[in-house]
């Protein structure tokens, strides 16, 4: 029977850090490790933390950077990966929870020798409230996943199991990018390996005010235009070149679009110019560069009432919208 090592870097999630280590304790697939790594914690979370090692010592295991420095999440998994011992890892978000199958369901999974990585569906719980809901993801492939997984990720982090093999082969997550999160390793992972799936729920992910997404979607669709960049010059990806100026192309109207959002005229504008130029988006995605190419070009005070129209028309598509900004005005 293989052994899960559960990696799970923690910073100031005294409010649901328990929840989420009871969840490994009440997994039906029993052989398993948990190691919490804190980030500099300014909350009571490490504390939580070590009492749970301490009444479970042999199962669990807590760690602190030297001086209980912060040093971002993916270093802070990185540290951890080089104390797991299991055949595969596990990740969970501290402020998230497995559902109790959650192992039992993914490791016959990874018994082919070819699949690098298994996934299964996660849920949404929006906070305040703890209402579940399901994510929206609804393409959900398995075998040679890249070219669909460099387009959109439609995989959990909390959802996933991988081989501890790659991480001795020089696998580790990417400090670099601060937003993307597991994301290039999900990729790096597609490049090479197949990828397996079950259709059940096997975690839950919370929307809440102090998510790092929230804050950030500028620099988060920024930093997926310069993941892809990197890619589609990497000649390790050579055989994606059209899956890769697709995605390249669409993260670029995406980041135009916050741009937009956020009444930077001159960077939508450039943004979308390079979709224009590139030409590799298809088009429907042309034809919304070029949209909001014009509409960026009439100036502040018309797109302020154009922006505000354009984002209640997207949130009566999208219900989760709606409920994030509320959220973010009213934590």
């Amino acid at each position: 029977m293989p052994r899960v090592s559960v990696i799970a870097a923690l910073y100031n999630h005294e409010k649901y850090v328990a929840e989420a280590i009871e969840s490994v304790l009440k997994q039906t697939f029993t052989d398993w490790e948990l190691i919490l790594w804190d980030d500099g914690s300014t909350d009571t979370g490490l504390a939580i933390a070590q009492d749970y090692a301490k009444r479970h010592a042999d199962r669990i295991r807590v760690f602190t950077h030297p001086g209980g420095a912060n040093r971002g999440q993916e270093n802070t998994r990185n540290a951890a990966l080089e104390k797991a011992t299991g055949e595969f890892i596990s990740l969970l978000d501290t402020d998230d929870f497995y559902h109790p199958r959650k192992l039992e369901l993914l490791v016959p999974r990874m018994a082919n020798e070819e699949v690098g990585l298994a996934y299964g569906k996660a849920e949404l719980v929006l906070e305040p409230g703890g209402r579940k809901i399901p994510s929206g993801i609804r393409h959900e492939p398995e075998g040679n996943v890249f070219d669909a997984l460099v387009l959109e990720n439609f995989i959990c982090a909390g959802a996933t199991l991988f081989r501890r093999s790659l991480v001795e082969r020089g696998f580790r997550f990417d400090p670099t990018f601060k937003t993307c999160g597991e994301y290039p390793l999900w990729l790096e992972i597609a490049r090479d390996w197949k990828f397996a799936h079950v259709p059940q729920v096997v975690a839950y992910w919370r929307s809440h005010a102090t998510n790092l997404g929230t804050k950030l979607a500028v620099q988060a669709k920024a930093e997926l235009v310069t993941l892809r960049e990197r890619m589609a010059a990497d000649a390790r990806y050579a055989g994606h070149e059209r899956a890769l100026l697709a995605a390249l192309a669409k993260s670029r109207y995406d980041h135009a679009a916050e741009l937009y959002n956020a009444l930077d005229l001159a960077g939508t504008r450039r943004e979308t110019l390079r979709v224009l130029t590139d030409g590799a988006g298809g088009a429907g995605l042309m034809a919304k560069a070029a949209i909001l190419y014009g509409v960026a070009g009439l100036g502040k005070n018309p797109n302020r009432v154009l922006s505000k129209l354009k984002r209640a028309i997207w949130e009566s598509r999208h219900p989760l919208a709606a409920f994030s900004r509320r959220r973010k005005q009213n934590p």
